[in-house]
């Protein structure tokens, strides 16, 4: 005999089984990533990473309800109180448009081409027992319209970068319509107390940076990777620890070269977190990534613990048997007077000795240096201010004296510090630096955003190319954008605006360009 439930029994069933998931998965670029970072700083209850910010967010929530969220039920968190639930994630809509310039930054797997672009968002996600699992791929259509690209060397594709033959830095997605299905923020996980170990294809980012994180960022698509670690961070008698390592496969994108032996490549990472119990509020880090091309015959057992080790490569060539990068990472967050600053300090190459390490400390530095102030404005309104300020050009007189190396190149990874053809770390790029401005204004219904930042592109290749010249065609951008978010009912609507000046585009003396690119985000939350 067929049992048949009625429908409005069925329905309740459903529900009861399926709820919303408004901020457990953050897709880059969105305005719950901003917002759940200010979260983090207000609410001390919440279990507050040290390091690792990752976009599944599930596993730092705690029982209960924060104690600080003016947005309430429009920002609602995940507790732990059941072992087993199924989540569908609140779908996400992107459309904008760019009237000259491609403008992409820290929003993943997402490309904003020149014309149209529209990116979706969505899935379900949830836990049984000590298995946590998210399914929330993207799709993503440009228009892509042609736009000037300076004549790339021979043997390289003509939407390279143009500068450097030892980066794949994508500038234009091919000719027409660029479409892309991409896994997004996917993993399957398994937890248990606080160790965890997951395959995964979701964006992280090191410390709390929002503009230019140097050794890991939202810039560029998630990639492919295994991890293992600490889940949330460890209590101990002399403060929190927090720790991961991974490795993972990086992807050539199809418009950097014809070589079929540099497709793919293998990252492999790790980072160290501190908070010391004598001085809740400072954030110590140490992080390290390598980066090497994998072929057939390229990589064996040992490459799994390079990390580990003092690589060393063939003949002459003694560490650059992969491109590796260090940096330490400090962050003061003092919250009861609303004032955080940071700094993340990175090397691009290592000493050869102790000596030389003493004569040169600043060789093949980069630094991104962070302040942060909130106001209580009464009224469950807030102000925060944040300032950012990133190089990562050369110091010049190191490049005489040392050969000072480049950010995000290097010869022996061929592709550089990327994955399918964007950065991985700043997204402003090799040898360039930054400056960043956000004032947002949160209420209960949403925020009110302006953005300023100033970017100066590529001062390494500038220098080679220019140097003796008597003109200096610095090619830099400046941006002013505006933000609002506002919550009707289960819509949440994210129009935006932007204004962008850049001179000397690639390098062109006088070569003027003015991008406006107008946009809206659009997200349902699903109960």
């Amino acid at each position: 005999m067929k049992t048949v439930l009625p429908k409005g029994l069925f329905i309740l069933l459903l529900s009861s089984i399926v709820r919303g998931l408004s901020a457990q998965v953050i897709i880059p670029g969105d305005y719950a990533r901003e917002y759940y970072d200010l979260l983090l700083f207000q609410d001390t209850s919440l279990n507050q990473p040290i390091v690792q910010y990752p976009s599944i967010v599930t596993q730092y929530h705690t029982d209960g309800e924060p104690s600080w969220n003016i947005w309430g039920e429009n920002f609602k968190l995940d507790d732990k109180k059941s072992n087993s639930s199924l989540y569908v994630v609140d779908p996400v809509l992107r459309v904008n448009y760019n009237s000259l310039i491609p403008m992409s930054y820290n929003d993943g797997a997402q490309w904003n081409g020149r014309g149209a672009n529209l990116f979706l968002s969505g899935g379900v996600a949830g836990r049984v027992g000590i298995l946590q699992y998210a399914f929330v791929p993207n799709i993503q259509v440009s228009q892509n319209k042609d736009f000037f690209i300076p004549e790339t060397p021979s043997g390289r594709n003509e939407y390279a970068y143009p500068f450097d033959s030892r980066i794949d830095w994508v500038q234009k997605y091919g000719a027409g319509t660029y479409t892309h299905f991409d896994m997004g923020q996917s993993e399957i996980r398994l937890i248990y107390k606080n160790a965890t170990i997951g395959v995964s294809t979701e964006n992280f980012r090191w410390g709390v940076t929002q503009f230019s994180p140097i050794l890991m960022s939202y810039n560029a698509p998630g990639f492919p990777h295994i991890d293992i670690g600490t889940n949330v961070p460890v209590e101990t008698k002399i403060g929190r620890l927090e720790g991961r390592i991974f490795w993972g496969q990086l992807v050539e994108s199809d418009y950097f070269d014809s070589d079929p032996d540099n497709e793919t490549g293998y990252i492999s990472g790790m980072h160290i977190g501190y908070q010391p119990s004598f001085f809740p509020q400072l954030n110590v880090g140490l992080n390290r990534v390598l980066n090497t091309r994998w072929s057939d015959g390229d990589l064996s057992f040992k490459d799994a613990f390079a990390l580990f080790t003092k690589t060393k490569g063939k003949g002459a060539q003694k560490n650059d048997e992969y491109d590796q990068m260090l940096s330490v990472y400090f962050d003061f967050a003092f919250r009861e007077v609303g004032f955080r600053t940071y700094l993340e300090f990175a090397r691009n190459d290592f000493p050869g000795s102790v000596s030389e390490l003493f004569q040169n400390p600043d060789r093949s530095r980069a630094f991104t240096l962070g302040l942060m102030k909130t106001f209580e404005l009464g009224n469950e309104r807030l102000l925060s201010v944040l300032f950012e300020s990133t190089t990562l050009s050369t110091n010049q007189l190191q490049r005489l004296n040392t050969g000072n190396p480049t950010y995000y190149v290097h010869p022996w990874s061929v592709r550089g510090f990327t994955n399918r053809g964007q950065i991985m770390g700043a997204g402003i790029g090799p040898g360039s630096n930054s400056n960043f401005v956000r004032v947002d204004l949160y209420q209960p219904k949403g925020k009110w955003s302006l953005t300023l930042t100033r970017v100066r592109f590529n001062d390494d290749y500038f220098v080679r190319a220019f140097n003796g010249q008597s003109d200096f065609p610095t090619d830099f951008e400046r941006t002013i954008r505006l933000d609002y978010v506002g919550f009707f009912n289960k819509l949440t609507i994210n129009p935006n605006f932007s204004y962008t000046y850049r001179n000397n585009w690639y390098y062109v003396d006088e070569n003027e360009a003015t991008n406006i690119m107008a946009g809206v985000n659009l997200s349902y939350r699903i109960d």
